[in-house]
């Protein structure tokens, strides 16, 4: 894809809806918690940490630390960050020293439990972590229970990218949210996929993997933060870019701006049909 220069800026939009039943939220509620931003941002499994303005929306056992039961070596690297007392971020940050680790593994064809000890780190919980390789009980203990997400009553924003690779966890987060809340607490809850991939939903960029999307993709997240306290905590308006619940960037011969309606088979709750209405 890379090697590609398709460039649709003249071709994109962002879609606005109403309903949509599939919506993400990232922390269970807590003393003097008003409003929250939820980004598709892992910085834990569990319930996701409230942390420099963000949190995360990694689903445990959905998907972190597998994707359809398919471990990430990337894992290794993660928990050396936070396994510390303090974030190891230098080391984090060693594409050099990663790249070493990851080669060595491939070329080696070492069992996926040496990672810790190819990345010098035993201090992990990866050997607990690699015990549970499916979804059980380990892994559902880390997310809210669907009396949890029932009882969930504060303005939501969540935020994701159609190449984040947390959508998976953001989106289920959001789809158990829309099945279990009420419906108030439904429509405090707002949706936004923009073409990002897991950095650009904190800083958005024109160009994904050698596709260029325009100025109409660069949403100005940071601003769209501060607007959204202080309309959920101070007595600001609400922001002009969440007119409706939803909104998605569509690449399309003709796409447009467009109001959509939520058709829902309460039969299959994971369904979604999304119509333009044009």
């Amino acid at each position: 894809m890379a090697a590609v220069r398709h460039r649709p800026e003249n071709r994109v939009t962002w879609v606005v809806r109403r309903e949509l039943e599939a919506e993400s939220f990232s922390l269970r509620p807590r003393p003097l918690c008003w409003a929250l931003v939820c980004h598709s941002n892992h910085l834990g499994i569990g319930y996701p940490w409230a942390f420099e303005g963000g949190a995360a929306a990694a689903f445990a056992g959905i998907d972190f630390p597998f994707w359809k039961n398919i471990p990430y070596p990337y894992e290794i690297q993660w928990q050396t960050l936070t396994s510390g007392v303090v974030g190891q971020w230098n080391l984090f940050g060693e594409e050099d020293y990663w790249k070493q680790v990851y080669s060595r593994y491939y070329k080696e064809l070492l069992p996926f439990a040496e990672l810790p000890k190819l990345a010098g780190n035993l201090t992990t919980k990866f050997s607990d972590r690699i015990a549970h390789p499916f979804p059980d009980a380990y892994w559902d203990a880390m997310n809210p229970t669907d009396e949890d997400f029932a009882t969930f009553d504060i303005p939501i924003l969540t935020i994701t990218g159609h190449y984040d690779g947390d959508q998976p966890g953001a989106m289920e987060y959001y789809k158990r949210h829309m099945m279990s809340a009420s419906e108030a607490s439904k429509g405090r809850h707002y949706l936004i996929v923009g073409p990002w991939n897991h950095s650009g939903t904190r800083t958005p960029r024109a160009e994904v993997g050698g596709l260029t999307f325009g100025d109409a993709s660069l949403l100005d997240l940071n601003d769209l933060h501060r607007q959204w306290y202080d309309w959920t905590m101070k007595e600001g308006d609400k922001p002009e870019f969440l007119k409706e619940r939803i909104a998605y960037f569509v690449v399309g011969a003709n796409a447009r701006t467009a109001h959509i309606t939520l058709y829902h088979d309460a039969a299959h709750p994971s369904f979604l049909e999304l119509p333009i209405v044009r």
